[in-house]
């Protein structure tokens, strides 16, 4: 995955069965790229809707959390919480791989992540 130059992904979930994320960050893409989590006002934290993929504007969101990364980090997500990736300047470059509800919970308990 790479995103370039300004490039910013706004509030969105991911689409289909595209449940927990795994990234490997490779590149930043900048000094304060950001990886934020929201929660929509009056809504599910999970949000597994149609179209596969939504997309939103900050003013109806709360930031719930937020993270700055450096290369080599790992980071797992859900997909169906609103998430954004903010304050790419540069190159930025990710390892990522999608997996199914079901497939993470193979995945868990094949290696026996414990998740923080």
């Amino acid at each position: 995955q790479t995103m370039d130059h300004g490039e910013t992904f706004m509030p969105h979930t991911d689409g289909g069965l595209r449940s927990y994320i795994l990234n490997y960050l490779v590149q930043t893409g900048g000094d304060n790229v950001i990886l934020r989590w929201y929660h929509e006002n009056n809504k599910p934290l999970l949000r597994n809707l149609e179209p596969r993929i939504q997309r939103w504007t900050e003013d109806n969101l709360r930031t719930i959390h937020e993270v700055t990364f450096v290369p080599g980090d790992w980071t797992l997500l859900n997909g169906k919480v609103i998430h954004s990736i903010n304050g790419v300047t540069g190159l930025r470059i990710s390892l990522s791989v999608a997996f199914t509800h079901q497939q993470f919970i193979a995945f868990k308990q094949r290696y026996q992540l414990s998740l923080k």
